[in-house]
Order: C-alpha cells, then sequence, then structure tokens
C-alpha cells in the first residue's frame, strides 16, 4: 500500500518520515527535498510551535498540522 496523508491529532514525527522514505526507496520511487514554507520561518521568528512540512514528488511541498504521515 502507498503512503497516504490521514488527519491526525499527532504531529509528524522523524520516524515517520524515515519508515515512510526507506518504503519509497525499496518501492523505487525518490522522495522530493523538504522545504520550509516562508510562513513557518515568520512563526519561529514569532516563538510559535512548528508546523509539519512534507515532501512531495512534484518539486511543491504540503503542509500538514497535526497531521500524521503513515506508511504502508
Amino acid at each position: 500500500m502507498a503512503p497516504r496523508f490521514s488527519n491526525s491529532s499527532t504531529v509528524v514525527t522523524p520516524v515517520h518520515f524515515d519508515a515512510c522514505f526507506h518504503w519509497l526507496k525499496d518501492d523505487g520511487t525518490h522522495g522530493g527535498g523538504i522545504r520550509e514554507l516562508p510562513d513557518a520561518k515568520a512563526g519561529k521568528k514569532a516563538g510559535l510551535q512548528d508546523e509539519a512540512v512534507v515532501p512531495t514528488f512534484d518539486g511543491g511541498y504540503a503542509s500538514f498540522y497535526h497531521s500524521v504521515f503513515f506508511c504502508c
């Protein structure tokens, strides 16, 4: 089963990223880079909680706040 996003009260963790990138590597798919959003930079300066930023495969980005990146 391919990686998918699901709404949740849990924030994305490095463990989720690691598991999903291993799945992508094993499946022969290459993940894109993680880009920090301009509003995330502004939020850091304001002392706000970080948002989870997840990679996409078309050079874009997706930002899911309080979401989990599920794999397999």
